[in-house]
Parts: C-alpha cells; structure tokens; sequence
C-alpha cells in the first residue's frame, strides 16, 4: 500500500502540478503582497498629508488667536461674535480632526492656549509696572516718553510676536 502511493506521488505528472500549484500560490501570494504595499504607501501618504493639514489649521487657529488679542490690545477694533463662533467651530472641527488622526496632543493644544492667554496676563501686568510717577520721569519729558515708546512696542508688538513665533514652533 505505501509503495502505492509512493510511486503515485513520484510520477512526474503530480509532481508537476503540484509545482505548478506552489508556483500560482506564490505568485499569488506576491500579487497581493505587492497590493497591500502599494495601500499601505497610499495610506501613510494620506496621514501624513492630513497631519500637515491638521497642523496648518492649528497654526492658522492660534494666529487668528494672536491676531485678535493683538488688535484689541491696539484698540484697533472690538471682537465680534461672528469672530468667536468662527473661532469656536474651528476649534471642534480641529478637536475631531485631532481624535483620529492625533497629529498634536490635547496637552500640547492646552499649553499652546495658555501662551495666547499669557498676551491677556501680559497686559494686565504692563499696568502694574508703572513707574511713571518717579521724579526722573516727571521732570524729563524726552526721557518719559521714549520709555512709553519703549514701554508700549515691547508689551505690546515685541512679546505677542515671540509668543505666536512660540507656537509655531511647538506645532
């Protein structure tokens, strides 16, 4: 009985389709390997795409952020709620963006807020530092006023800029 079967599966015909069979299976197998790679590159390709788009939303999110409290703190202009609820729905299109994709961390997104918010601290301070009512400043008045100028360019135009700068960076 066995030498039966040894001799059925030594003919040269089985040995050939089973070959042949090897030969498709692998081959096959190739096929959908190089399938899949070719998906998976597509796949990397489009996730580093969306984090380059979700980060450059972020970064257009903190500099319309900046933008706002640097024109308020220039009385250039009041904000208005269309603004804010602008503001606000980018802010959830961002978040759930962010949750499948996770370009930035929700912890990052919070410190990056609170320097925004360090610009509303910044000029809270700035009225605190106030020495004007020295005598040096009272009797010269070339001196007073190239200290407001000095004053007034570094809170408001000079530390704005590195904070946004900043955040740039950190994105």
């Amino acid at each position: 009985m066995f030498r039966d079967l040894f001799l059925w599966v030594y003919k040269p015909s089985f040995l050939r389709m089973v070959f042949v069979f090897y030969t498709l299976l692998i081959n096959c197998i190739e096929t959908i390997l190089c399938k899949l790679h070719t998906f998976l590159t597509v796949l990397k390709a489009i996730i580093y795409s969306m984090d380059f788009i979700i980060k450059l939303l972020y970064s257009l999110f903190f500099a319309a952020i900046s933008f706002i409290l640097f024109m308020k703190y220039n009385k250039a202009f009041s904000i208005k709620p269309k603004l804010l609820i602008i503001l606000l729905l980018n802010l959830i299109l961002l978040f759930c963006l962010n949750t499948i994709y996770t370009s930035i961390s929700n912890k990052l997104f919070y410190i990056l807020l609170m320097f925004s918010l360090s610009v509303v601290i910044l000029n809270i301070m700035k009225n605190f530092i106030n020495i004007e009512n020295n005598a040096v400043l009272k009797n010269n008045d070339r001196f007073r006023n190239n200290y407001t100028n000095v004053k007034n360019i570094f809170f408001i135009k000079v530390i704005p800029i590195i904070i946004f700068f900043y955040q740039l960076l950190l994105i």
